[in-house]
C-alpha cells in the first residue's frame, strides 16, 4: 500500500517496533508471508516494509463496490478467489515479482488469532517465480480503534531469514512434494517468529 496513504494512518493509531529488517532483501521482487489477525495488519506491514513496491491479495468481495475496486488497486491492492483461486491471480503475483515488485501474502487465509495452518500459495508463487519468502509475525490490534488515537497501542513485527525455494532439500524433483516441503518450512519459520523482539526498531 502506497507509503503516504499508511504512515500518517499509522502514526495516529501505535506505536510500530520492527525486528529484521535487515533480512528484506535490498533489490529485486519477494514475497512476504505473515500470520493474519485482522483487516489492518496489511497496513502495518506495508509500513514496517517501507517500499513502496509492496502489494497485496485480498478477497475479491472487498473490491466492490466498482468505486471501492478503484480505490483498492491504486492502493497495489489485487483480488483473490479465495474459494477457486485461480491462474489469474497466479499471474498477477508472477508478473510482479518478475518486475522486481514484492507481494504481501497471508499463507493461513482467514484472520484468526489463532495459528492456522498454511495454504500452498505463497511457495508455490515464490517458487514459480524463482524468489525468496520472508516469514514475517505481526503482533498488535486487530482493527483501529478510536481509542486507539489516546493510547496508541504497540505494533510489533518481526521478518525472519529468507526462504529461497530452490534450495529446500529432501523433495528431489517432484513439484508438489517441494511446494509442500517450502510450506512446512514456512509455516515453521513464521511461528518460531512469535515472542522474538530485540531493541532493531523503528516508528
Amino acid at each position: 500500500m502506497r507509503q503516504f496513504v499508511v504512515r500518517p494512518i499509522a502514526a495516529l493509531v501505535g506505536r510500530l517496533d520492527v525486528t529484521g529488517r535487515a533480512n528484506l532483501p535490498a533489490s529485486g521482487g519477494y514475497v512476504v508471508a505473515c500470520n493474519h489477525v485482522g483487516w489492518v495488519d496489511p497496513l502495518w506491514l506495508g509500513f514496517a516494509v517501507g517500499d513502496d513496491r509492496v502489494h497485496y491479495m485480498a478477497k475479491r468481495e472487498l473490491f466492490s463496490p466498482a468505486p471501492l475496486g478503484v480505490l483498492m488497486r491504486q492502493c497495489h491492492v489485487f483480488p483473490v478467489d479465495r474459494q477457486r483461486p485461480g491462474p489469474d491471480t497466479i499471474k498477477t503475483a508472477l508478473r510482479l515479482l518478475g518486475a522486481g515488485q514484492i507481494v504481501l501474502v497471508f499463507p493461513g487465509g482467514t484472520r484468526t488469532a489463532e495459528a492456522a495452518s498454511f495454504k500452498r500459495g505463497a511457495a508455490t508463487i515464490a517458487a514459480m517465480a524463482g524468489v525468496p519468502i520472508v516469514p514475517a509475525q505481526y503482533s498488535g490490534p486487530a482493527t483501529i480503534k478510536p481509542a486507539h488515537l489516546l493510547k496508541r497501542p504497540p505494533v510489533r513485527i518481526v521478518f525472519g531469514a529468507p526462504i529461497l525455494p530452490d534450495q529446500v532439500l529432501g523433495v528431489g524433483d517432484n513439484t508438489r512434494a517441494r511446494v509442500q516441503a517450502v510450506t512446512d518450512r514456512l509455516e515453521q519459520s513464521v511461528a518460531a517468529l512469535s515472542g522474538v523482539y530485540d531493541d532493531q526498531r523503528i516508528g
